[in-house]
């Protein structure tokens, strides 16, 4: 929702949020996305943020492991997860935090220029062979150029 109302003007922002019955509103503010965070590494898992900037795609192999069974016709074919993500690193314009995203290889789209972000904070579970910090990532849901 973020995303969308990030297109509209202040006068049409609050013409939606008025749309909204009590309930609605409510849980919107609960669960609304950390915009900008200051400290994205002690976030905890599941939260919803917005971060933009000028992605740089990273090797996803260092960073995902594990396998996922993908069904093809009656059997089941293990695909490393690794497979299934673009990998970039991203620094937020506002606050410069550093962040991984991931990005599912069916959107189709390789992200190269100013874009926000929109995912959910997830635990990163690096191979075991590959030496990197391990910690959390973003797994995008949604994004925009700007």
């Amino acid at each position: 929702m973020e995303l969308s109302l990030s297109k509209l003007d202040s006068a049409d922002q609050e013409l939606v949020m008025a749309k909204l019955d009590e309930n609605l509103r409510s849980a919107y503010e609960k669960y609304k996305p950390v915009q900008h965070p200051t400290a994205v590494h002690t976030l905890p898992l599941s939260t919803s943020v917005l971060i933009t900037g000028i992605p740089e795609l990273k090797e996803s192999k260092g960073y995902f492991s594990g396998m996922v069974l993908v069904p093809v016709g009656k059997a089941f074919v293990p695909i490393p997860i690794s497979d299934m993500y673009q990998v970039y690193e991203i620094r937020d314009e506002k606050s410069d935090e550093k962040l991984i995203i991931a990005i599912s290889n069916t959107s189709k789209k390789t992200l190269q220029n100013r874009v926000t972000v929109a995912g959910v904070i997830k635990e990163l579970k690096p191979q075991k062979d590959k030496i990197i910090d391990a910690g959390q990532y973003l797994e995008v849901n949604y994004f925009t150029a700007l």
